[in-house]
Formats: structure tokens, sequence, C-alpha cells
């Protein structure tokens, strides 16, 4: 089975909705996951032990969430796909509403 990282900015969701309806769906198409938080304004920010052993990781939050993520997944080799909780989502590639669309790819 493929681990999924999923790194989601706690501020774009508050409650976790999101992100928990993108763990079960994860877990739907075969998945292992695991959750990074991402607080913005947290002294820590990911390092690559906290992506260690992961497949690809999902980023929920805008394109500073991604940003914030970016070069620690490049220099892990862990691809990214990244789905739009910000205004603009310039970086991002799915909106919420094609979350089912992305696990299927």
């Amino acid at each position: 089975m493929k681990k999924l990282g999923i790194y989601v900015n706690k501020n774009k969701d508050k409650d976790l909705k999101i992100t928990e309806n993108i763990v079960e769906c994860a877990k739907k198409y075969g998945f292992i996951p695991r959750v990074i938080m991402d607080i913005k304004n947290e002294e820590r920010r990911v390092s690559e032990s906290d992506i260690e052993g992961l497949d690809a990781i999902i980023v929920l939050g805008g394109d500073g969430t991604i940003l914030r993520i970016a070069a620690v997944a490049a220099r892990a080799g862990v691809p990214l796909l990244s789905i739009n909780l910000g205004h603009l989502g310039f970086l991002t590639e799915l909106e919420l509403g094609e979350m089912e669309t992305g696990f299927k790819k």
C-alpha cells in the first residue's frame, strides 16, 4: 500500500472536517494516510523526518501552505498534490470539489 501524507493548514480547516473526509477518501483508494499539521505561526516547520517513507503528499491550504512544504518535499523526492482551501490558489492543482478526481488519477 502507498503511504500518503496529508499536510493540512489548521488555519484553513479549523474543525478538521475536510481533513477527515480526505483521510477517509485516501483509505477508500487504498492509501495509508498520515496527517501532518501546518500551523502558520508555529516556529517548528515540517522536516524531512516528518515526511520520511511517504510516497506522496496532499497539501490542504493555499499557496503559502504549499510553499512551506515544497522545498522539503522536493529534497526528499516526494511529489505534492495540492487542494485549494485558500483564496486564489495560483499554485494549487485542485479545488476541494475535485478531490475524488485527484485520488482516481
